[in-house]
């Protein structure tokens, strides 16, 4: 009877929570959410979407009113999980969109990226793109995680 060999035992420890810290890059910035500062920049981009096309696979929005988009962010993305952050632009000077970490397990090493929401500017984007290796970077190099799921 062959023994199946097992490469050496890997020493995980826990990783850490995001904690409210700005993450940079050459085009953007991402800001853990401040409703005082980000919504009315985000409302207005958002609503940049004249089709609404940016909420079709999110289970909520448009946001007919800018009340009623602040009311959300209160109530939904100031949390530990899922933890969002708003994303500022360098060329455009202003924050175009939005994405969270969630599902996260620190005892797992296992964190989720989504509600990745961008306006216009960023689709298709240099800052688009350099967003999501912010992230990864910083669940990865920062966090300690070694599982990063993204899932459409």
């Amino acid at each position: 009877m062959n023994k199946l060999k097992l490469g050496p035992k890997v020493n995980f420890k826990k990783a850490k929570l995001p904690i409210k810290k700005r993450l940079v890059g050459n085009y953007t910035i991402l800001e853990p959410l401040n409703v005082s500062k980000h919504a009315q920049n985000l409302y207005l981009e958002y609503s940049k979407d004249k089709k609404n096309i940016i909420w079709t696979y999110l289970p909520y929005g448009p946001f007919r009113t800018y009340v009623s988009f602040r009311n959300w962010l209160k109530s939904f993305c100031l949390n530990k999980d899922p933890f969002f952050y708003a994303i500022y632009s360098k060329r455009h000077k202003k924050y175009c969109g939005m994405a969270s970490y969630l599902r996260i397990e620190p005892d797992h090493g296992s964190i989720e990226v989504g509600h990745i929401n961008y306006s216009p500017l960023l689709q298709n984007s240099v800052e688009g793109t350099e967003t999501m290796y912010l992230m990864m970077r910083n669940a990865f190099d920062v966090l300690g995680n070694r599982r990063y799921e993204w899932k459409m």
